[in-house]
């Protein structure tokens, strides 16, 4: 698999809400920076700080 279809998968499986398949193309040390000037903003270093992020996006009201 290249680069090309692991983001093709990726994005496949957040539109599909498997969110277990779309994060387990990220490495564990990962680095996920997210911009913005909120919450959820900043840099990421790791798989769990980035699962944590988007849990917390996903729970957010």
């Amino acid at each position: 698999m290249d680069a090309k279809d692991i983001v093709a998968s990726y994005f496949d499986a957040l539109a599909k809400g498997e969110m277990e398949r779309a994060l387990s193309f990220f490495a564990l040390e990962a680095q996920w920076d997210q911009p913005g000037r909120n919450k959820f903003a900043g840099i990421k270093n790791n798989l769990g700080e980035i699962i944590k992020m988007f849990e917390g996006i996903m729970s957010d009201k």
